[in-house]
């Protein structure tokens, strides 16, 4: 059915046979003269809409909602859906046929028996196809004609909004509704206002949800029936015998009436008294539409649909039923709060929770991957409020911090936003739209620089009340915002932001729903991951070249070692002259880079299935869950530093998987390279690979290896003077380096040194006592840059 997260992904991946996925990077592509053309899609669209009712008006509208959800849903649980547009599509027709309904008078049983259906079906479901491009090409039309900087984001809301029925798995839904709405002072003001509280709410959902399930079941198992009696009688294959208009006639009509149910069915199937239910009906029902079919249509497309929080419809009869069960949970939240808004008391203490909630919930799933870590949360610290103000011990203005991580030396500037988009955004209006986008993105992004640069210039931070939290040691910050609302579409297309002026290139955070983070959190199996990713997504060019419409999409193509982006030779040999001229191959793939933009589709096949198939599902079937594609041999040098923890360990284990499959395993395998030289020649051998793009992602890596009668102690001092030296030589941000005990293999101690390159004359002494040769004049280019993906 329509209640996973991965059939609407699935969908979402054939809407480019009507090209929005594709259009919402490059509105108007395809159309000849988009500005003239957008009447005549209106036009389209009203006909459609018109020609769709008169083809519906001989038929009772809930017995052809009936016949259009078989057509449309799963045939098998297991299956893809029928069309692209699935709920989308029924929630579009159930509007128009419910203006069917309402100018209706209710149908008298025909002589001879139900009427037959199979022939106006055909003809229907093709107008209910036609209608769909129609609205499609309406939507690229009128973002074309959008004169806005922000034109590319209210397309990718509208977008969202009007094929997107499922944000998130509906199980991590659940557990937020649960948080957000349980806590008991938010419960009571729900039970005050509402006249319901939000389990109960679910409850009733779910016994809808109760309600429909056998009736679908039992259409699953008389229309598997029919099939396998006509492939045991013709020779044909199964997927013939399935197809569903050959049998829609046959069927019994017990197996095709849509699920209409009552007050006192749901209350007997809830347990809930009569008067709640009917509350909680009542939130939940769209009034019948007032608005001609045509005008339905095109508000539909423009991001206006009544059903989306008030999912429930009520026939003529007083009994009610779904167009969909995708908008069933997702309802709950958006309609609570709406309610809520109407009571002061009630909603500042909902939102406080709400807050708090979003907070705490971001910083558990980070910190689950940062073993070690320290944290601060919920803190004031002083910023200068003028340019007079220099010192910090001077600085007077009090800001707060939502969260900071730390562990090694990389911070993770946590920056929770529950603040809810308004409905004129969710529709693409360009004004609302920029304006709640400035309350969560660029807050966010700002906010966090904000406490980056504190960190980074005054090495700490002031806290209200005059302690000084030293961060001297800290060399990456990186800012997480974190969202409740699902920002797909938008906060995606991060140059789209930038171009908007809602980011700058300097100040990139990595925005995130709350329910992405998690999914992501319970895929990653080492903190590496979580800061390579991290790394990624907050590159300037990475969503100027592999743009995606969803969060997950980057983050299993990332899996899959392909989230890369080519760094820019001209910047790398900037910063970093003593690493040598980048090759012309590098280049080449540069400039070829610039001239391509690669289009993710749908990358969730395996994730979705590994959710709905055993990680949260009942049948206890298994499937594998995602994870990172690298070399074996890297991933165990990385969980042997990450096992060690000593200083480097997290920063230096993440630029040994950010490297592509042939440098992984020749990191992973320098070992066992050096120990063969000392195996031959009974003496220790060192090798050191200098790479990095930036400065800031530069680095020195050596593997040493202790040969007897030589201590540990003196190995180590050796180790540490020459990886000093040479880093120093270098000018590359960060020096590691690993000695083995050449007997067994084992790594025995690492050493460190982050310190920021500049001028040293005891260094410069170093250099030249060890004789240390310059590498420019023997190599071109040491190491790829940080990574090519495979």
């Amino acid at each position: 059915m329509s209640s996973k997260r991965g059939e609407k992904r699935k969908r979402r991946s054939r809407r480019s046979a009507a090209k929005p996925h594709q259009g919402a990077h490059n509105p108007g592509a395809g159309i000849e003269d988009p500005l003239g053309s957008a009447e005549s899609a209106e036009q389209a669209v009203t006909a459609t809409a018109l020609r769709l009712l008169e083809l519906a008006a001989p038929y009772d509208t809930f017995e052809l909602l009936a016949l259009l959800r078989f057509r449309f849903e799963h045939i098998y649980a297991t299956e893809e859906p029928a069309g692209l547009w699935n709920a989308a599509a029924m929630e579009l027709v159930a509007l128009i046929l419910m203006v069917h309904e309402q100018q209706s008078s209710p149908k008298q049983p025909e002589p001879g028996g139900p009427v037959d259906y199979a022939e106006g079906l055909e003809a229907i479901v093709a107008a209910v196809d036609e209608l769909i491009s129609a609205g499609a090409l309406l939507m690229l039309v009128t973002t074309t004609r959008d004169t806005s900087s922000a034109r590319q984001l209210s397309f990718g809301s509208v977008l969202r909004e009007v094929f997107v029925r499922n944000p998130a798995y509906p199980h991590m839904v659940g557990d937020s509704l649960t948080a957000l709405f349980d806590e008991p002072v938010v419960e009571s003001h729900c039970q005050r206002v509402l006249g319901a509280t939000a389990s109960q709410i679910r409850a009733v959902h779910a016994a809808i949800s109760d309600i429909y399930r056998p009736v679908w079941t039992n259409r699953v198992h008389s229309l598997t029936a029919l099939a396998q009696a006509v492939v045991e009688a013709a020779d044909v294959d199964l997927d013939q015998a399935l197809d569903i208009d050959t049998h829609l006639h046959t069927l019994p009509e017990d197996r095709i009436a849509y699920p209409l149910t009552s007050v006192a069915t749901v209350a007997a199937q809830s347990g809930l008294a009569i008067e709640t239910v009917q509350t909680v009906l009542d939130l939940f029902t769209t009034p019948l539409p007032t608005d001609p079919p045509a005008q339905v249509a095109l508000e539909f497309f423009r991001g206006g649909s009544p059903l989306r929080m008030r999912p429930l419809l009520r026939a003529a009869d007083g009994s009610y039923a779904l167009a969909h069960d995708a908008l069933l949970i997702h309802a709950i939240r958006e309609r609570v709060e709406a309610e809520l808004k109407s009571d002061t008391a009630a909603w500042n203490a909902y939102q406080k929770h709400r807050g708090e909630y979003l907070e705490a919930s971001c910083l558990q799933l980070l910190a689950a991957h940062l073993p070690g870590h320290t944290v601060h949360s919920g803190f004031d610290y002083l910023v200068p409020d003028n340019d007079a103000e220099q010192n910090p011990h001077d600085f007077t203005k009090k800001v707060e911090g939502d969260g900071l991580l730390i562990l090694d030396d990389a911070a993770f500037v946590v920056e929770a936003k529950a603040v809810a988009m308004r409905p004129p955004s969710r529709t693409g209006k360009s004004g609302p739209l920029w304006h709640d986008l400035r309350r969560m993105v660029t807050e966010a992004a700002e906010q966090g620089h904000r406490m980056r640069e504190r960190i980074l210039t005054d090495g700490g931070l002031r806290l209200v009340g005059g302690t000084w939290l030293d961060l001297s040691y800290i060399r990456e910050v990186h800012t997480v915002a974190v969202t409740l609302d699902d920002l797909s579409g938008i906060a995606t297309i991060t140059h789209e932001l930038i171009d908007a002026g809602l980011l700058t290139d300097e100040n990139l955070p990595w925005v995130v729903s709350v329910y992405d983070l998690r999914v992501i959190s319970e895929l990653i199996e080492r903190p590496s991951e979580l800061l390579l990713y991290i790394r990624r997504r907050t590159e300037v060019e990475l969503t100027k070249r592999i743009r995606a419409a969803d969060e997950l999409d980057y983050f299993v193509h990332f899996l899959d070692a392909q989230l890369y982006a080519e760094p820019d030779p001209g910047r790398t040999r900037r910063e970093l002259p003593t690493l040598g001229v980048p090759s012309r191959e590098q280049q080449r793939r540069y400039r070829q880079q610039r001239k391509t933009v690669e289009f993710l589709e749908s990358r969730t096949e395996q994730l979705d299935t590994w959710y709905q198939g055993g990680q949260h599902s009942a049948s206890g079937s298994t499937s594998e869950k995602p994870h990172l594609r690298a070399d074996p041999a890297a991933l165990t040098l990385v969980d042997e530093l990450g096992s060690r923890r000593e200083p480097g360990w997290l920063a230096i284990s993440t630029t040994i998987l950010s490297g592509d499959t042939a440098t992984q395993h020749r990191f992973g395998t320098i070992a066992t390279k050096l120990a063969e030289h000392t195996i031959r020649d009974g003496k220790s051998h060192r090798i050191a690979i200098p790479g990095g793009s930036t400065l800031a992602d530069s680095f020195l890596l050596v593997w040493m290896n202790l040969v007897a009668p030589t201590s540990l102690e003196t190995a180590r001092s050796e180790l540490l003077r020459y990886l000093q030296a040479k880093k120093h030589q270098l000018q590359v941000a960060r020096g590691f380096g690993m000695l083995y005990d050449a007997a067994t293999g084992q790594i025995l101690t690492t050493v460190y040194d982050n310190r920021i390159p500049g001028p040293d004359p005891g260094l410069d002494a170093e250099i030249a006592e060890l004789g240390l040769w310059d590498i420019r004049a023997t190599m071109r280019r040491p190491t790829p840059p940080l990574s090519r993906r495979t």
